[in-house]
Order: C-alpha cells, then structure tokens, then sequence
C-alpha cells in the first residue's frame, strides 16, 4: 500500500490510514510504522507543532490587520478628530 500511495504522490501511509479509519497523514509527515515507534510519533507531534505555530503565525498576521483596519476606521470616523470639523447649524454659532 506505501508503494501505491508514493506511485500517486500522497503519504506512504495514505491507504493504510484510509483502511484503519485513521487521519490522513499530510505530505511530509513522518512516518509512524507502530505504536511502539517512539522516535517516529515524537516527530509527528514535534510536525504537528509546527504545522500549528505556523497557522498562529497567519492568525497574528490577520490580527495586526484587522487592528491597523479599525483604527483607520475609527479615525475616519471620529466626529472630533483632527482632520474633520462639526457641521455648523444656523442660528446656533
């Protein structure tokens, strides 16, 4: 079954996973041939890991954005800001 998966670019463990009813490990992933294969599941958590600190990485990225978004609005928008004046109404100045 890894020769198949490797012949259609996925995983080597692709069908494997597919046949136990397991997640589909990513490309690049490490292979975990048993339980028992303690170097192996060290690396797929540490692979884990980085995958995660990778998509906090984007997150904190879109956060910055958002803020730098908000406060353009929020100066756009503020009636006593600098850069606008108040609407004068008759009979009131």
């Amino acid at each position: 079954m890894e020769s198949l998966s490797l012949a259609l670019d996925w995983h080597p463990q692709h069908l494997i996973a597919v046949l136990h009813g397991r997640p589909i490990p990513a490309i690049g992933e490490p292979i975990v041939r048993s339980d028992d294969d303690v170097n192996a599941r060290l690396l797929a958590i540490e692979f884990r890991l980085e995958q995660i600190l990778s998509r906090l990485d984007d997150i904190k990225e879109l956060e910055r954005h958002v803020s730098n978004i908000s406060d353009k609005f929020e100066t756009l928008t503020d009636p006593t800001g600098p850069t606008t004046e108040k609407p004068r109404i008759k009979g009131r100045d």
